[in-house]
């Protein structure tokens, strides 16, 4: 099994660069209370500038998952095709090592509810766009994603299908 350094991000901090695990350069992001803070002396609504950065956030994600799972499983897959287990460890641990808390997913038809838990303050908006846009990247259709609640240290997020247009 791969460890988590080697699975998620290599830093070069004196330039502020990072690659992940298949290659794919990025960047040293600010700490979240810092950017809100930032955003916040902007005319700018925080709340969706933060949904639009974590959409984002969700689709370079969703392009390199599938090299991941595949590091992970030895399955050479699409992700709507991966078994969903692995998956959603890959989402677990990648938060997780990332500072965004813990999650827990509750699949339930027609929608799928993510609890993360221990998430920095702040970061519901930018974890709604950031599920939003994955779980519609592995289903290739358009998702909605609603913050069913939200407390200290805890958001709750529903997934659904959009309705095609």
């Amino acid at each position: 099994m791969l460890r988590a350094d080697e699975l998620f991000f290599q830093m070069n901090s004196k330039y502020g660069l990072c690659t992940d695990a298949a290659g794919a350069p990025g960047m040293a992001a600010p700490q979240l209370s810092e950017l809100v803070a930032v955003l916040s002396d902007t005319e700018t609504d925080v709340s969706d500038c933060l949904c639009a950065i974590g959409r984002i956030w969700g689709q370079r994600v969703v392009e390199h998952f599938a090299h991941l799972l595949a590091l992970r499983t030895g399955l050479l897959t699409t992700l709507a095709q991966s078994p969903a287990e692995p998956f959603l460890e890959l989402c677990r641990d990648y938060l997780g090592e990332h500072g965004f808390g813990s999650c827990t997913f509750v699949e339930g038809p027609p929608t799928l509810t993510v609890r993360v838990h221990n998430t920095p303050p702040g970061a519901d908006a930018l974890l709604s766009g950031f599920f939003e846009a994955l779980v519609a990247g592995v289903m290739a259709a358009p998702v909605t994603c609603q913050m069913t609640s939200h407390s200290a240290g805890q958001v709750v997020l529903r997934l659904f299908q959009s309705p095609q247009s």
